[in-house]
């Protein structure tokens, strides 16, 4: 029983302290492409071009921008998400 409760107690602090991290929230559209990319690693595709990226994510524990920034592209055509 006593480890049922500390099981309980440890997760509601768990909890606590996630609901107090502030929580960054995105959308950006993913766009439908008719030629879908080579998945090469290389960003030379025309599709790429169509489609507009996002990059400036912050750490969600310390709130500052990433030293390693990334950039994200999503698009789509009748088969896949890229």
């Amino acid at each position: 029983m006593r480890f049922i409760a500390t099981i309980c107690f440890l997760t509601a602090a768990l909890c606590a302290s996630c609901a107090a991290q502030p929580e960054t929230v995105r959308s950006f559209p993913a766009v439908r492409v008719s030629q879908p990319p080579v998945i090469d690693g290389a960003l030379d595709d025309a599709c790429w071009a169509q489609v507009p990226y996002q990059e400036g994510f912050t750490d969600e524990q310390t709130g500052q921008p990433m030293a390693d920034d990334t950039r994200v592209w999503i698009c789509y055509d009748s088969e896949n998400i890229y």
